[in-house]
């Protein structure tokens, strides 16, 4: 299950992570480690913060922070990404124009968290 190290009681771990949705995956890896060794969590770092909510409604990122009582950063948001990428041309096309950015905002605020 774990590659390269053997966690040993007091050593300081921080969780590097691709995306967040409902922050599930993360709270299975905190108890696997948890299992193997009493680690000291130090940190989540998401690289992308999908802006989801759990399925009671909760904003996901602020979830996992709270449950897992460390501190949780994102490099980007959903949002960041798609501000970025409003009318900006990809292989010569525009992709996300301003009514569809708009669109997805709307979405986000509707069903995930802003």
């Amino acid at each position: 299950m774990i590659i390269g190290h053997n966690f040993q009681d007091n050593d300081q771990v921080i969780i590097i992570d691709d995306v967040i949705t409902d922050g599930g995956t993360k709270f299975e890896t905190v108890a696997l480690l948890n299992q193997l060794a009493k680690v000291k969590f130090t940190g989540l770092v998401i690289a992308v913060n999908r802006q989801e909510k759990t399925a009671e409604g909760l904003d996901a990122f602020k979830n996992l922070e709270n449950k897992l009582n460390m501190p949780v950063k994102a490099i980007v948001s959903i949002s960041d990404i798609l501000e970025y990428l409003n009318n900006k041309e990809i292989n010569g096309q525009i992709h996300l124009s301003t009514a569809k950015a708009e669109a997805i905002k709307d979405y986000l605020k509707k069903y995930g968290t802003n």
